[in-house]
């Protein structure tokens, strides 16, 4: 990514940052975007295979976001070991601010 193109970026980081949103870290917003764009990754460990990145990991990311009501844990009902990781509303709503705020920035220096 060149220079410029974070310059384009920089209006939705301030943004972000003056916001009352929740402040996720990179790995917090990799697991919910992947959650929420990937449909065949629902469980800790599919998105421990896809991200390469350990359970623990993944389980630590998704505590956070749980507790932000953005993702919920649901058991497994085919396989008891595993957990399904579910989308919320309230991460519907932070996934779709995000992207307007990108959106915006995109157009901000054009």
């Amino acid at each position: 990514m060149s220079l410029n193109e974070l310059e384009k970026i920089y209006f939705s980081v301030i943004n972000s940052i003056r916001s009352s949103q929740k402040d996720l870290s990179e790995r917090q917003k990799g697991v919910l975007l992947t959650v929420y764009l990937k449909e065949d990754l629902q469980t800790v460990r599919s998105l421990s295979r896809h991200l390469r990145i350990s359970k623990a990991a993944i389980s630590r990311a998704v505590d956070t976001l749980e507790s932000y009501g953005f993702l919920r844990r649901m058991p497994d009902k085919r396989d008891k070991r595993s957990v399904i990781i579910n989308k919320t509303v309230e991460g519907r709503v932070y996934v779709d601010d995000w992207n307007d705020s990108l959106g915006k920035s995109k157009n901000f220096l054009i």
